[in-house]
């Protein structure tokens, strides 16, 4: 029974050996599974989440993308609004300028208008007080008189106003609906491009002769560049010359005035170099043979333009020469070439007792004040169109006839530009100048 028993147990142990080895596998492959689980979790968990950390960090940079795009957006978006304000803004300014440039102009418009119309008014009433007295004599009644005078008043005056009011010109040469003031201008600046060429090329007095010409006329800064695109066109021969002065010409046929001073203009910007050469001289005569100018009368202008030029040229000389002998003076106060003792400037003669004492050989300049005052007076002769044997009565026929062909108050009324009157202003003084100096030499009164 004890071998039994012990192989019973034996067969037990081996049976819970068997069992707790089975367990101890069991529980090793589980824990084994745990560990393999635990570890594929936590890899697929860690994969999950950097997963996640990459669509986030390409939704927050594509978020940051959006973000850029949309401010740059905004950004354009504000600048091209800026922009467009701007323009709007530059725009409504310019319309504005030029608005108020056209009231403030149609204003001056306005005013010297009326300046104009109150002058031509007046003088009529002036000339018109004769006319008044011989109805009143003629009739004895004052009222009747008046009437009839006031009638012939204002009738004169519409008929000046209608005479004298601006006109439209549309030109086959330069393009626009111009003014009279704007074709007077192109076609002067055009003619003066061709007669500068024709001399062979276009010198620095030329230009400078046009810019002051452009300053004369008070020109603003965009038609100061119109001008001198005009002016190189005539520089290059863009027009035939005689059908720009007929029609110019044509156009201008019932202001004779205006045509003269063209005819002036042209004739300066010739004589620029002192002498008139031949294709300047065929030039000025297709110009007056246009305005429909006698030869006399043409060769009179020449020969005044000449003298004027001498004139301008001796009082240059002139005072460069003074001023160098004042210079001299000064650096010899303690020679006789000084300030006489009389005091002021004295006799230009080679005396001690004042003036300026000799200076060149012991001469002065007295005997060349004698030269110049014989010149001054033959340019007188010339500016005036009179000989010097003509007696008084020829030479202020003469006189009357330029200062009333030359009087400023003959362009009060008329459309013409600021220039032409300035220079109907000078040419009246130079010529009362001349003829004051005819009068004075010849001792008349």
């Amino acid at each position: 029974m004890a071998w039994k028993f012990d192989d019973i147990k034996e067969k037990f142990t081996t049976k819970r050996e068997k069992k707790k080895e089975d367990f101890q596998n069991t529980k090793e492959k589980a824990h084994e599974d745990f560990e393999n689980e635990k570890s594929k979790v936590h890899e697929d968990f860690t994969n999950e989440k950097e997963k996640v950390h990459e669509d986030f960090e390409d939704q927050k940079e594509k978020s940051q993308q959006r973000k850029n795009k949309f401010r740059e957006n905004v950004k354009e978006e504000k600048q091209k609004f800026d922009d467009g304000f701007q323009q709007k803004k530059q725009s409504l300014n310019q319309k504005w300028a030029a608005w108020k440039d056209k009231l403030y102009d149609g204003f001056q418009n306005f005013r010297i208008h009326r300046k104009q119309s109150a002058s031509i008014l007046w003088q009529l009433i002036v000339q018109s007080i004769p006319t008044f007295f011989i109805i009143w004599f003629f009739t004895y009644n004052a009222r009747f008189a008046l009437i009839l005078t006031a009638i012939f008043v204002l009738v004169n005056f519409f008929r000046i106003q209608k005479a004298n009011r601006p006109m439209r010109v549309k030109s086959q040469f330069f393009p626009g609906d111009l003014s009279s003031v704007q074709y007077y201008l192109a076609v002067t600046f055009y003619v003066l491009g061709v007669m500068s060429k024709s001399k062979g090329r276009v010198t620095q007095n030329d230009i400078k002769y046009a810019e002051s010409l452009m300053d004369q006329f008070q020109v603003t800064s965009s038609t100061r560049q119109i001008l001198m695109k005009v002016f190189n066109q005539g520089r290059d021969g863009t027009y035939n010359i005689n059908e720009v002065i007929a029609e110019f010409c044509q156009i201008f046929r019932n202001r004779g005035q205006s045509l003269n001073y063209f005819f002036e203009y042209q004739l300066n910007a010739a004589m620029q170099d002192g002498r008139l050469q031949a294709e300047e001289l065929s030039i000025l005569q297709t110009i007056a043979a246009y305005m429909g100018m006698s030869a006399a009368t043409f060769q009179q202008k020449v020969r005044s333009a000449e003298a004027s030029y001498r004139a301008k040229s001796f009082y240059s000389f002139y005072q460069q020469a003074s001023s160098g002998q004042r210079d001299y003076s000064y650096q010899g106060q303690n020679r006789s070439s000084g300030y006489g003792s009389s005091g002021g400037y004295g006799s230009y003669g080679g005396s001690s007792s004042g003036g300026y004492g000799s200076y060149g050989g012991g001469r002065g300049y007295g005997g060349y004040q004698s030269q110049s005052s014989q010149s001054q007076l033959r340019d007188a002769y010339d500016i005036l169109g009179v000989k010097e044997k003509d007696d008084f009565d020829t030479v202020k026929k003469a006189y009357r006839k330029l200062i009333k062909q030359y009087h400023p108050d003959k362009y009060v009324s008329q459309d013409v530009p600021e220039a032409v009157k300035e220079q109907a202003n000078q040419k009246s003084q130079q010529i009362i100048s001349a003829y004051n100096l005819i009068c004075k030499t010849k001792d008349w009164k």
